[in-house]
This record gives C-alpha cells, sequence and structure tokens, in this order.
C-alpha cells in the first residue's frame, strides 16, 4: 500500500530495494486501472526491450525513418507503439484540464520531436493518475485514429493502452552498481538549489559567463539527502495543485519529482565558494573527488595494461583483451545524476510562500474583472480592451480565462478584444513590434499586420530582431480570414524577396546579423502559405517559385538560397491533394511550368530543387494515372 505522511501520498521504492514488497506480485499501470486498484504501484517485471520482442510492436524512433521515406502519418491506425511515456495532464482544445482523458508523452527523444498519445479513462483512473503524473513508464499503445500535427515534429495519437510497466526505482541508496544512461526518479522536498559552475566563455553581448550546471538537494521521505545535477535554466513543467506552474523554477521546500539520468560526472571548474555554503553538498562533492582518485588508480592501470597489450594486438586473443580494455577505460568515470531544463521537474506541492502569493494573485485578478463589467456597462469598450488587455497579461486560471471569454462575448464584434490566450505568441509580437495585441480588435490587428510586413525589418530600426512570423502564427486563432491571411504572406514574401533582389544587384552581401529576420520571415511566409493549403495559396507559391527559378534566372546567391523554400513548401502541400480535387486542379494546371523549372534546376545542377520538383511530378503522374484507371 502506498505510504501516508501527514496525509500526503508517497510513493514507496520499487520492489527490489523494497523488503517489504518482496514476494508480492508486481502490477502494471494498466492492471490498476483496469482494476480500480488503489494499491502502490510497483514496479513492472518487463523491460520495454521485451516487449517490443514479445509483441507486434513498432518502436517509436522508426517514426525518423519513415519520415526519410516521405509518408505522412507516420503511425498507422491499428498500429501498436512502443516507447517511453511520461503521464501528464491532458487539455481539451478551450485549454482546460481534461479529466477524462490522460496524455502519454514520448520521454527520451528532443522535445521538439516527441509525440502525445491521447487515452480515454474513468474517473477513478484519473485520480490514480494524478499521484503518478511526471512518472516514466514503458509500454506499448495501439493508435485508434490519424495524427494530428501539433507544431515542429510534434503529433498527437488518438490510442489505447496496451502495456504499461514502471522500471525506474524512486530514492535509490546509491547509483554506483547502475548504468550510464539508467533512468532514475528521485523526489520530494527542495532543501537546496545552487549553481556551482559557469561555461568559460562570455559570449560578445554579455558582462559575465553564463550559468552551466547547478546542484538540486532533495531531502527524501525517509530523510536522505539526495543532489542531482540539474540545469540552471530548468522549468517545472507542470503542477498537480497550481495552475500557470509552467516555465516556473523549482523553489526550496517545494515538493518535486524530478526524471534524472545517470551520466558521468564532468563538472571541470567547480566554484568551490558556492559549495561550501551547503553541508550536503560539500560532502556530495568530497564524495566524488575520493572516487576520482580512485578512478585516476584505474585508470593508469587500465592504461598499463594496454600498453602491454598493444605490441600483440595482431594475436586473436589478445585483440579481445586489448578491445575488453578499451571498453573498461570508456566506461570508466563517477556516475552523478543529471537532469535537464526540459520536462524534468514536476511540481507536486508548492511552498507556502510560492501559495500564498497565488492566492493573492486571485484575489487582485477578481479586482480586474469587477472593473471589467463596470467599465462595460458604461458602454465604454476602449476601456474595457485596455482592462481585459491588462488582465490577460498575469497568470489567470481557466475559471478566470473562461469568465472573461464570457464578458467579451457581450461586446459588439468590432469592438471586441481578439482574447489570444497564448501569451508566449502575444507577448512575443508585443515584444518585437513594442504594442500591444491584446487591446486590439480584428481590424485593427489586420491593419497592424500590413504595416508589419509591408517594410523589410532590416530597413525598420524600431522593429527588434527575431521571430516575426509569430504574426501569422496567430491568425487561426483569432479568425483572421483566409483571404486576409494569403494576401499579408504574399505581401510580406515579395516585399522580402525583391529587397534582397535590391541588395544583390547593388553588390551588397547578405549579413546575418542584419538581415536574418527578413530572411527567415520569407522562409516562413512560403510556409504558412503551404499550410493554409487553398488553391489560390498553391497558385502564389508556384508563381513564387517559378519566378525565382525562371523570370530571375537565378542570377546570385540571393536567389539559390530562397528557390528551395518555395518548392520544399509545394512538396509538402501536395500531400493533402486527395482531400481536395481543386488542388491537385492547381497542380495540374500548372505541370507545365514545373517542367520548365525541372529542366532549369538541372541545368545548374541544383540537387536539392530538383528533388523537391521531381517528386512533384511523380505525385502528378501517378494520381493522374490513378484518376484514369478509375474512370
Amino acid at each position: 500500500m502506498a505510504n501516508i505522511v501527514d496525509d500526503k501520498f508517497i510513493p514507496s521504492s520499487s520492489a527490489s530495494n523494497n523488503p517489504d514488497l518482496q514476494g508480492k506480485a508486481k502490477k502494471s499501470l494498466l492492471a490498476i486501472l483496469s482494476n480500480n486498484d488503489p494499491e502502490e504501484l510497483w514496479s513492472g517485471e518487463i523491460s520495454l526491450n521485451s516487449m517490443l520482442q514479445q509483441y507486434d510492436v513498432t518502436d517509436f524512433s522508426k517514426k525518423f525513418d519513415r519520415q526519410k521515406e516521405g509518408k505522412e502519418n507516420y503511425f498507422e491506425v491499428g498500429e501498436k507503439v512502443g516507447a517511453s511515456f511520461i503521464v501528464v495532464d491532458a487539455y481539451t482544445k478551450e485549454n482546460t484540464i481534461d479529466r477524462e482523458r490522460i496524455w502519454l508523452l514520448v520521454q527520451g527523444f528532443d522535445t521538439r520531436v516527441s509525440d502525445t498519445f491521447i487515452i480515454d479513462i474513468s474517473p477513478e483512473e484519473y485520480q490514480f493518475c494524478q499521484k503518478h503524473k511526471w512518472m516514466q513508464f514503458e509500454g506499448i499503445v495501439e493508435v485508434t485514429w490519424s495524427a494530428e500535427y501539433v507544431i515542429s515534429n510534434m503529433f498527437k495519437y488518438t490510442a489505447k493502452v496496451i502495456k504499461l510497466e514502471f522500471n525506474l526505482p524512486i530514492n535509490p541508496e546509491n547509483i554506483d552498481n547502475m548504468n550510464f544512461g539508467d533512468k532514475v526518479i528521485i523526489e520530494w522536498e527542495v532543501v537546496d538549489f545552487r549553481v556551482v559552475e559557469d561555461w568559460w566563455f562570455i559570449a560578445s553581448n554579455q558582462t559575465k559567463a553564463s550559468e552551466k550546471t547547478a546542484i538540486i538537494t532533495i531531502k527524501t521521505w525517509d530523510g536522505k539527502h539526495i543532489c542531482v545535477q540539474i540545469d540552471p535554466n530548468v522549468k517545472i513543467e507542470q503542477s498537480s495543485e497550481l495552475e500557470n506552474i509552467d516555465g516556473k523554477v523549482p523553489e526550496v521546500s517545494d515538493i518535486v519529482r524530478i526524471n534524472t539520468t545517470v551520466i558521468k560526472h564532468d563538472i571541470k571548474n567547480p566554484k568551490f565558494e558556492v559549495i561550501s555554503g551547503n553541508i550536503f553538498v560539500q560532502n556530495y562533492f568530497s564524495d566524488i573527488d575520493y572516487k576520482s582518485q580512485l578512478a585516476e588508480l584505474i585508470d593508469d592501470n587500465i592504461n598499463s595494461e594496454i600498453f602491454w597489450a598493444k605490441p600483440w594486438k595482431n594475436n586473436a586473443g589478445s585483440e579481445t583483451v586489448l578491445r575488453k580494455l578499451q571498453n573498461a577505460k570508456e566506461w570508466l568515470g563517477i556516475k552523478i545524476l543529471h537532469a535537464p531544463w526540459c520536462r524534468s521537474v514536476y511540481l507536486i506541492e508548492p511552498n507556502q510562500t510560492r501559495k500564498n502569493e497565488y492566492d493573492i494573485l486571485r484575489t487582485d485578478i477578481e479586482k480586474f474583472i469587477e472593473e471589467v463589467k463596470n467599465e462595460l456597462l458604461k458602454w465604454d469598450f476602449q476601456k474595457v480592451r485596455e482592462v481585459i488587455a491588462k488582465t490577460m497579461k498575469f497568470e489567470v486560471t481557466i475559471a478566470e480565462r473562461n469568465e472573461l471569454n464570457s464578458i467579451a462575448e457581450l461586446i459588439p464584434e468590432n469592438e471586441r478584444p481578439l482574447m489570444h490566450w497564448d501569451r508566449n505568441e502575444a507577448n512575443t509580437l508585443n515584444s518585437l513590434f513594442d504594442t500591444d495585441i491584446d487591446q486590439m480588435t480584428l481590424n485593427e490587428y489586420y491593419i497592424f499586420a500590413q504595416k508589419c510586413v509591408k517594410t523589410p525589418y532590416s530597413e525598420d530600426a524600431k522593429v527588434k530582431q527575431g521571430d516575426h512570423s509569430y504574426l501569422f502564427r496567430i491568425m487561426k486563432d483569432i479568425w483572421v480570414p483566409i483571404e486576409q491571411q494569403e494576401y499579408l504572406m504574399a505581401l510580406s514574401a515579395n516585399v522580402r524577396y525583391k529587397y534582397f533582389q535590391g541588395q544583390a544587384l547593388n553588390g551588397i552581401k547578405y549579413d546575418h546579423d542584419i538581415n536574418w529576420s527578413d530572411s527567415y520571415m520569407l522562409e516562413q511566409s512560403l510556409s504558412y502559405l503551404w499550410w493554409i493549403n487553398t488553391p489560390t495559396a498553391i497558385e502564389k507559391l508556384i508563381d513564387f517559385a517559378y519566378k525565382i527559378i525562371i523570370d530571375e534566372n537565378l542570377t546570385n546567391e540571393v536567389n539559390s538560397e530562397f528557390s528551395y523554400k518555395p518548392l520544399a513548401s509545394l512538396s509538402y502541400c501536395f500531400w493533402k491533394f486527395l482531400d481536395s480535387p481543386d488542388l491537385f486542379n492547381v497542380f495540374k494546371n500548372s505541370e507545365g511550368r514545373i517542367r520548365e523549372m525541372e529542366i532549369k534546376m538541372k541545368k545548374l545542377n541544383k540537387s536539392f530543387e530538383l528533388r523537391e520538383l521531381e517528386r512533384i511530378l511523380n505525385w502528378i503522374s501517378a494520381y493522374k494515372t490513378q484518376i484514369s484507371d478509375q474512370n
């Protein structure tokens, strides 16, 4: 059963580390959820590799091989996928917590390429999952619906669980017998957080070196103190109690869960004056220093044996010995626990100061909402937008957000603010253009966006360097009409292309520090045209590609740099033509111009551009044959 301390749930360590659990049947999460069993979660018996061999399962890493083959849906409906997963909250389209589902987030890969599997659960299962959020399981899911694109290289799938096992140790006594790369859960109270190492270099725009490594010290429920080397920029991902905790840093007295990995100790320049400020961190480094001295002796012995084995390396037996010695040297190192800045720390319970500040903010926002209501009674829509914009910049809860949205619905449509709740996107635009889009109506935003795209940023000192394509990113969410989106994206691409053409004709070379924002905005303008994927948007992409490749004759480096992007965008959007005969007709009617571009690319030996053009032409030919066969 679970341990209870002060009415708090405390997971036990795995069965292999807990004598009280020896001999008891181990259970998978699936078995517990299926039976609504409230018992403690015990370590699973089957590893992921064993599952992949035992079942007809596709390893998640196959996703990347399939992408290279040009497939759209990387996992098909009915396909079973094996991976390591983290249990996290699911969110609805309104960004509220969905208590009828959980998300299984693929772990072990870069965040930008990890997918999410959406699992339906009962209320009892949901409560159980709350105790195990942010814990890593190995298992198998079966895809029940086609992929939904999220962003970057991230997709969501509706799925059902086939098998899930928890195989990680929690708060182990030591990690000396573990292997490099093993995963470990460390959890409970934060008692110290300090930066112990800086990067050795100082960037040109900095006055001091950046922080490189921190130590977070955790006091476990049984009184142990465990130190974890962690990225100083670490952010809390989710909270079981507070909303809007994403992006916060761990604080002393927080109760947290940390996903760590066993790696080699690699702190080269520790800040001893900082280390000596905490006895547990001091003891931690003393232990590392002692182990380092032993490791040096072992390393010397291995080097000596390698020296004497090398003259006999042509002998089969000696070659095997030499290889073993070299492997032993490679795996020699001080084992420590490490956590990255992303997807590593989960807040189980906030400290009292954090909780008090959260409650005070609730009171303040309640006053702001009352102010909005009062201004609405006066029918002063400009003032209403100002107060709503001010309130939105605070960390409102889902309930507060819903109340503000309900108030906004009472405002006439032509006076209504955008109500764009992705604060990263809104804050980025506000910062880049020194504005406040939260006060804008939809028509005001369209006029603002026109102004933002019609002048190259390289010629406007008031505009900051950055990703200005956030202008396009939010358009779908704030309901900018499609024809207006197309116009703005095409205008942006043409303005920037003409700018770079002029630079080239005047003999001015591309300067990354000055021109990157415009270069990236040109690429993103074409990418978003593809994402709209209407016949008129595709026509604009084909016109743009043709102008660059044929009309302008690729006379300079700038043309060469920008010729690939519209073709790649056309290649991406061609996947959608099966859903729309109108889209296919655009490609079919432009086949002659596409072949002209292909001929030009062959003459210039432009392999990347040629690959995309040949792919498009092959698809056109194949689809024409398919239609002919059907008729």
